[in-house]
């Protein structure tokens, strides 16, 4: 009954279908070896330090390792989940295969809860990838069995949570992309929210209210058993993570059942467009009948214009896919920020510099439109079956490269208008000098046109949507993120002495957007450009534009290198050599 449980046909087959693609050992090598640096830095300070290092110092230090694992293990472990449940039903709505499965004896609850579990299958393997960090952490001392039973149950429970979102969404949209953008949106209001009402309340109710988050929030729960392990740890909290995995597997359990109802509703129908492409073309025939003639052809982006008499791809492109695109990127764009990003703002500063949270998330939000869009260009085609007919015409790898690029930046453009001129009017009325301004926007500019480049290279050697994402999502985070934490991490085992401590700092200025929109993010807020001038933010500003040129040959070399790799193999992957 267990194994029939476990391992369901619908399980084996998507599994079997994931299990020896390349992908799938490259991020688990690349998981194992960022798991193995941290081990040594940590390794390298004991040895370092072992003439005089008393054994509760070595037990603290495991300690220390055991909380930078834990809370490394639970991002990975839900960005894994999320990205291998994104494309599980969708796929099959776009394939035409969803009802092959009506044809047999399964259910629409044993298909959602098969996904699931092929996608959960996927997690466990990035938590098994940690278990010989945990050896190490018990070997140093200072974590025991108790230990290791909370952080891979709160491991585990996070990543059930992550692929029941993501499956969820995978039955609404048609695009993996957009199933794993939503998840992670979900993710993130899931661990702030709380946290916001809980520091809103008074203290008695908040305390109470974060007590209650212990039992019932993974990711709290987590905090909370991390605490009950120093002096001083909240009432409870050791305990809590029971009631959070419980909690959380119940929430996940619903999700799933969620799944399975739109699952039946997907089985019946005769496929079609998304409820959200529905919506979209609803809005757009009102807005044309309900406008005078003159202002259709705005509404509508093309009008009917003439064929050109070059570049005839670039023509289908623009005329085709990026006029439909362009709206529905607009509405989304600017609803997502002036809707959501912008209260949200509000809400977490209290209504006083809204500016600054307001950028870094409208920074991520291009990162993500321009990653998403990016892998999209090849693979559409592909997934389509219209990849062959492309190939048939007589067009040049540089026309067809040339002209999915251009169309897909389309799209793009709106949202990154609206918050130039925003942040620009903010300058100007601050009184600001151009020098950060200028800074922190070509910043922002390379980081998004570096994504999406990347997002195309992906695109056209991949076979599926979710696969060339997942590759972008995956290289842009360890860029991004895990480099300037190995930097910071190699700091601690340079000796400070020499001169090579300055040497990851470089890296990170040379690598990351972070030190460049920080001046600017400082300077924006209310505080105003005239108190900025002596404060702590100018020096910031003129201590790292040195380093501005060396960023800006990083990312505009690696984008024009991927640019020349996918003309140089556009031959090669589409089998025209």
């Amino acid at each position: 009954m267990l194994r029939t449980l476990l391992l369901d046909p619908l399980t084996i087959k998507e599994l079997s279908g994931v299990a020896r693609r390349w992908q799938g050992y490259v991020s688990r090598m690349l998981y194992v070896a960022l798991i193995g640096v941290v081990v040594f830095v940590f390794w390298m300070q004991i040895g370092r330090d072992a003439s005089y290092v008393s054994p509760s110092e070595t037990a603290q230090m495991g300690r220390i390792l055991f909380y930078s694992f834990g809370g490394l293990q639970m991002v990975f472990v839900t960005l894994a989940a999320v990205s291998a449940a994104s494309d599980l039903v969708t796929r099959e709505v776009r394939g035409g295969t969803l009802g092959l499965l009506s044809l047999t004896p399964l259910s629409p609850w044993r298909i959602a809860a098969g996904k699931w579990k092929a996608a959960m299958a996927q997690a466990g393997m990035v938590i098994l990838c940690g278990v010989p960090a945990l050896a190490v952490c018990v070997f140093l001392g200072g974590v025991g069995a108790w230990e290791f039973l909370w952080c891979t149950s709160l491991s585990a429970a996070s990543a059930a949570l992550g692929a029941g979102i993501s499956i969820l969404f995978s039955s609404f949209v048609r695009a993996g992309t957009v199933a794993i953008l939503l998840s992670l949106v979900v993710l993130f209001l899931y661990n702030l929210l709380p946290g916001i009402l809980a520091a809103s309340l008074a203290w008695r109710e908040g305390e109470e209210f974060l007590t209650l988050l212990l039992w019932v929030h993974a990711h709290y729960s987590f905090v909370g058993a991390a605490s009950s392990m120093e002096v001083g740890g909240m009432f409870g909290s050791a305990y809590a993570w029971i009631g959070a995995t419980g909690a959380t597997f119940l929430g996940v359990a619903l999700l799933v059942y969620l799944t399975s109802l739109r699952v039946d509703v997907l089985l019946k129908s005769h496929g079609g467009p998304s409820l959200l492409a529905r919506t979209f073309e609803a809005i757009d025939q009102f807005a044309s009948d309900a406008s005078p003639r003159r202002l259709r052809k705005v509404w509508n982006v093309a009008g009917a214009g003439p064929v050109w008499e070059r570049n005839a791809i670039l023509w289908k492109e623009l005329r085709t896919r990026a006029a439909g695109k362009i709206r529905n990127a607009t509405r989304l764009g600017f609803g997502i920020v002036l809707l959501f990003l912008l209260p949200l703002s509000c809400l977490m500063t209290e209504g006083r510099n809204w500016e600054e949270p307001l950028l870094w998330m409208s920074a991520v939000l291009l990162l993500f439109m321009a990653m998403a869009n990016g892998a999209g260009l090849f693979v559409e085609e592909k997934e389509e079956k219209r990849w062959d007919v492309l190939l048939s015409t007589p067009l040049t790898a540089r026309q067809l490269i040339a002209a999915k690029l251009l169309a897909g930046a389309v799209p793009l453009l709106p949202v990154t208008i609206l918050l130039g001129g925003i942040y620009t009017v903010l300058a100007l009325a601050q009184g600001a000098f151009p020098g950060p301004w200028a800074v922190a926007g070509t910043a922002i500019l390379l980081m998004v046109a570096f994504a999406y480049v990347l997002g195309a290279w992906a695109s056209l050697g991949a076979q599926n949507l979710r696969s060339a994402f997942s590759l972008t999502f995956g290289i842009v985070l360890g860029t991004f993120v895990v480099v300037p934490l190995l930097a910071l991490l190699l700091t601690a085992i340079v000796d400070a002495r020499t001169d090579w401590d300055e040497l990851p700092l470089v890296l990170v200025k040379a690598t990351n957007p972070l030190p460049y929109i920080v001046p600017f993010s400082s300077a924006v807020g209310s505080s105003g450009y005239y108190e900025y001038r002596n404060s702590w933010a100018r020096n910031e500003y003129l201590r790292i534009v040195g380093y501005f040129p060396v960023y800006i040959a990083v990312y505009g070399g690696l984008s024009v290198w991927l640019l020349v790799a996918m003309r140089m193999g556009f031959r090669r992957v589409t089998g025209r050599s």
